[in-house]
């Protein structure tokens, strides 16, 4: 049985699903400080509102300066980051009173 048909007996998505899941948890996590590690030390907020985010929290990666930082997570998570949908999002504006954004 290849791997397709077993994902599908399983009820699974790929594994390249899986992982740009857990990514956007862990992004998620750090955008509203809900890991160890420091939101301004790996993003900014953009302050601009050309971007094709459908939320306010549209994500700027700081300029890279070493090859180990431009090819890392943070940065290559922010294209996905950015195309979350709008119900998503809200569901995130419910949860204010539950975590603080």
């Amino acid at each position: 049985m290849d791997y397709e048909d077993r994902l599908k007996m399983l009820n699974w998505p790929t594994l390249e699903k899986r992982r740009l899941f857990v990514s956007l948890v862990e992004c998620f996590r750090t955008v509203f400080r809900l890991n160890n590690l420091k939101f301004s030390d790996f993003f900014e907020l953009s302050i601009s509102n050309r971007s094709r985010a459908n939320h306010s929290f549209k994500l700027y990666v700081k300029s890279a300066k070493c090859n180990s930082y431009k090819y890392s997570f943070f940065v290559r998570i922010i294209q996905e980051w950015h195309g979350l949908n709008y119900q998503f999002w809200q569901v995130v504006e419910g949860l204010n009173g539950v975590i603080s954004i």
